[in-house]
Order: C-alpha cells, then structure tokens, then sequence
C-alpha cells in the first residue's frame, strides 16, 4: 500500500506555507512520499536515438525463480540482494523495450512487423513482471522477508501484493487479453470496405470525396462503414469481457467493476457512487449539453505549428511548466503525427522506465484541437515528470487525479485563444461544449459498461449494442449511429472503465476554470499548480482535490453551477451581433 500523509497535515502545511511565504507556489515544493533506494537518476534521451536492447527473457525467468528458490535456503541473503538488483534492472529494460515497441507500431500500424514486435515484447513484460510480483510476495513472506525489506524499502517492499494469485492462470489470461486488444488496434487501423449502390467504399475514399456527395449519400455510406466495422469489433469485446471476467475472479472479485475501480484505477470511491453520478449528470448536465447546437470551428492549425504557440503561452501561466515543455521539446520527447492513413489516431503520454523520461504520443487533426490536446497531453507528461516514480510494482498512477493536470492546463490555456486564433470565439464555445461532453460520454460509457459486465444472460452482439444504444438515450443523444460507434472509443477495449475519469477530471477542470473567470486567473492557476505537484502517484481524487479547495462530482450544486455557467458562456459567445 502507498502510504500517503493525511489530508488535515496537508491542509496545515498548505496555509502555513502560504502564511508563511510570499514566494509563488512552485510545482517542486511538494516533497514525493514513496522511496525507493533502487530508482535510477534520470538519464538524458532523445526519442529517435532510442533502440530495443537485446535481453534474454530465458535468463531473466530462471533469474526470478532462483529467488524464490533460494527464499527457501539458508545463509542466502546476499545471493538474494544481488538477484533482486538484477530483476530489477532487467524488469525496468523489459518494460522499456515493450514501450518503445508501443509508440513505433502506433506511428505506423500498418507495420506487420511492428505489430508482431508490440505484441512480442507486450507479452514479454506481461509473463516477466507476473513472476517478478511473485517472486517477490514469496521472498517477502520467506525467512528473509524483514532483511529484504530493510534492503529494497518499506514503501517498495508495502506496495507488493500479498495474495496467493495462479501466476500461470493470471499469465494466460494477460496474454489473451494482449492479443484480443492487438486484434482491435489492427481492426481499427485498416480501412474497412462496404459496398454500397454496386460501389466499393472505404474510410479513406468517403473522406476524399466527402465534398461531392450529398448529406444523404454520405450518411448512408458512413454508417455502413460503422456497421461492417461493429459487427467485426462486438466480437472481440465480448470475448475480452469474458477474459476479463475470469480476471476480476482471480483477484476474487464477482463484479468486475468493483475489481477495476479499486485494483486497476485505485479509485477512491466505488462503482456505486459513480452511479450518482451518472444520475446526477443525467438530470443537470446532460439536458444543457443537449441544448447547446453543434459548434463549428474553422481555425486551421498545420502540425509544425502546434509546439511553437504552445511554447509561446505557457510562460503566461507559469514559467516553471514552460522550462519543463521547453526541455521535453529539445529533446524530441513529444511525438506528433498527422498521417492518419497509417498512424494510430489518439493520443497519450508514456514513460521510458531505463531512462525515467516521459514521452508524448499525438494524432494532429489540423484545427485547433491540435494544439489542445497536445496541451492535454503534456498536462500528463508535468504530473509524469514531477511524479512519477515507476518503480516496479508501483509505476501507476490515479487515473481520475491524473487526467486533471491534463484537462486542468486546457482550461488555463483559455483566457489566451486570442492570442492562438482569429476569431476565438467559436473554438472557446466549442472547447466548453467539449468539455460538457466530456462528463456526458464519460458517464455513459461508464453506465453502459457497468450494465454489460453485469449482464446476467448470454452476451451477443444485439446486446451489447442495445446497452450502449439504449444508454445513449436516456443522457439525449438519441442519433441511431451511437449503437455503432462505441467501438472507435479505444478506452471500451484497452481499459476498461477508464472513461469516467475524464468525466470527472472535468468537473475538477471546470471549476479551475470557473475561478479564473469569477475570481482570478492567479487563484486558478495557483489551485492548478498545487494539484500538479500533488501529482497522481500518492493521491486520490477526493483526496487531492479537496485538500486543494475544489468540490468534485460529488458536490451537486457545483455540477449545476458548472452546467449553469458553462452555458451562460457559451450564450455570450456565439450571440449574433
């Protein structure tokens, strides 16, 4: 377990460090709790300089082993130490390889063989650390345990799972859900063909000749197109359900909602109040979302201008976060792509374990969310890059908490899109319908997977669509397409339950931005900062947020005062003259 200092020691410490100092708040003044004597120091790296390093994965499995065998030996103590310095180490290159393998297939995921590489070093780090966690639940339990302790850290030897867990059960089962998600990702990266009206059509040729077809036309094809590619994807989800069913029950969970919440997202409240929250996002914040009209936007932003005006405002905000973006891009850590032919269309920030760096991968789409999201995106690359220990065992963060230095920095870049685009004013009203969007998709996606991992009877396609379909409607989006579309969100396939994070990181965003707009843009910059230098590794989301003076989902005058004044904005906004 990550210890994690109490919430009233934080609150003190944050008023007397206010009372007591007239400096700025600085995103390096929270001191990080987790220890680990083993972590590396930061090691310069440049993206297209790094290489996969050869390591026998043979050596490294017969290296694990051997501590569990000698756990249960006399006078083995040293050998113990110096194995656990080598698995160490080699878990760390393992999981690097496997990452640099990640980000090359999603540049281009028409690649065969990096596609099978992915898979290859996925499924590598997926058998290795499953024995690594192991092999230390048994050393730690062994005659050894308080020594070993005492040598790899408290905060290290705390944060190991002590269950009893079918290491060969939990291998199988990570393996075939590795490959069930590579099948998606390949699924989605092809372009898919229907015939319609005796012609061939695919994604790329609908988008060439989208402005010679008639709405009609175009609809109609499109949605053949989402039908021939749900028919293909609800097949691959009902067999990863089913995989990850047997996984929550593994880890002794009946409801695999439960097992996501608390062991894969570390949430600090239960699927239970999430379901308030959708019903409460239902009743305050879906109705206004509806009422606003669909935003046009027609600000053009070429790929090779995105770095240059962000590095242009974030000075404005804070000098500190700057230097940190500054030094990401000498180093060529964020990677942006606009070739959505060949290369992965989302978005997402990783780690490089070896050389403790960061890393930003990015689709442009050439209007103004192109600079958003990469806004977005370094968000999580700051939280990574202050906070991020990724020791093994305990590399990941709070998903919810983490999506708000994300969204956070988003909503902080609003009071300057005069400075990034002409005629702001349809890109701020289409950023704050965004944002209401946010929440509304977040919760139903949440809801319908709830109901679907629940489902009491046989899952079949019809199901499974109906839920989503039937979902959808009751938060007003009635358009017949959303029975099909679900499948293009990857998060439904890669993580499961991950999207109402976003819905609730944005009710944390919003009010960030509901102080810069009523109060100051240096209280919504501070409150930012401070959650930023929290970070996302030691914190909850109730639990950073608050100590931090914002409400959250839970407070339902603060959803209806978001909803209210994202509205009221808007109005102002898009008002005809």
């Amino acid at each position: 377990m990550i210890r994690k200092i109490t919430a009233l020691v934080l609150v003190l410490s944050i008023l007397l460090t206010t009372a007591c100092s007239e400096k700025p708040f600085s995103v390096y003044d929270t001191p990080k709790k987790f220890n680990d004597p083993f972590l590396s120091e930061t090691k310069d790296m440049d993206f297209s300089d790094l290489k996969i390093t050869d390591i026998d994965e043979n050596d490294t499995i017969s290296s694990i082993n051997r501590m569990k065998e000698l756990s249960q030996k006399e006078n083995s103590l040293e050998e113990l130490k110096a194995l656990y310095k080598k698995n160490y180490s080699d878990i760390n290159l393992i999981e690097t390889n496997y990452t640099i393998s990640m980000i090359r297939y999603d540049i281009d995921t028409q690649n065969s063989s990096l596609s099978e590489a992915n898979l290859k070093y996925e499924q590598i780090y997926n058998n290795v650390s499953t024995l690594y966690e192991e092999a230390l639940r048994t050393v730690l339990s062994s005659r050894y345990g308080e020594e070993m302790k005492k040598y790899i850290g408290d905060d290290v030897a705390n944060s190991v799972d002590t269950r009893e867990i079918d290491t060969e059960q939990l291998n199988d089962l990570a393996n075939q859900e590795a490959q069930l998600t590579n099948e998606y990702m390949k699924l989605i990266a092809t372009p898919t063909t229907v015939t319609v009206d005796g012609e061939h059509w695919d994604e790329n040729k609908l988008y060439e000749h989208m402005d010679e077809l008639d709405e009609d036309k175009y609809l109609e094809i499109y949605l053949e197109i989402d039908k021939a590619v749900n028919e293909k994807a609800v097949k691959i989800y009902i067999s990863l359900i089913e995989t990850r069913k047997k996984l929550a029950k593994l880890f002794g969970y009946d409801n695999p909602g439960e097992f996501y919440y608390k062991e894969v997202f570390h949430r600090d409240y239960s699927p239970e109040e999430a379901q308030l929250f959708h019903k409460n996002v239902k009743e305050h914040i879906a109705p206004i979302y509806n009422s606003i009209p669909t935003i046009i936007h027609d600000a053009v932003i070429e790929t090779k201008d995105v770095l240059p005006t962000i590095s242009e405002i974030l000075p404005l905000i804070s000098p500190e976060v700057s230097d940190i973006f500054n030094e990401m891009v000498e180093k060529d850590l964020c990677i942006l792509t606009d070739d959505m032919a060949k290369s992965y269309d989302g978005g997402y920030t990783t780690f490089i374990s070896t050389y403790r760096h960061p890393v930003i991968y990015n689709a442009t789409y050439g209007n103004y969310r192109s600079i958003t999201d990469t806004v977005h995106e370094f968000g999580h690359y700051c939280d990574y890059y202050l906070n991020c220990t990724n020791s093994p065992c305990h590399s990941e963060s709070n998903f919810d908490i983490a999506e708000v230095p994300s969204m956070g920095l988003e909503v902080l870049f609003y009071d300057y899109y005069d400075r990034m685009f002409e005629n702001c004013n349809d890109e701020k009203a289409h950023f704050l319908r965004f944002f209401l969007g946010s929440v509304v998709d977040g919760c139903y996606m949440d809801e319908a997977q709830q109901k679907i991992y629940n489902y009491e009877g046989e899952l079949t396609a019809d199901v499974v669509n109906d839920i989503f379909a039937r979902t959808a409607e009751e938060y007003g989006m009635t358009d017949d397409i959303k029975r099909y579309t679900w499948v293009y969100v990857t998060h439904n396939f890669l993580n499961p339950f991950y999207y109402i994070s976003y819905a609730a990181s944005s009710i944390a965003s919003l009010e960030i931005w509901m102080t810069a707009q009523t109060e100051s843009k240096e209280k919504a910059v501070e409150t930012y900062l401070r959650i930023l230098s929290y970070g996302s590794f030691e914190y909850g989301y109730n639990e950073s947020i608050r100590m931090n003076g914002l409400k959250g989902f839970t407070d339902y005058d603060t959803l209806k005062k978001i909803g209210e004044s994202v509205k009221n904005e808007i109005d102002i906004l898009t008002q005809t003259e």
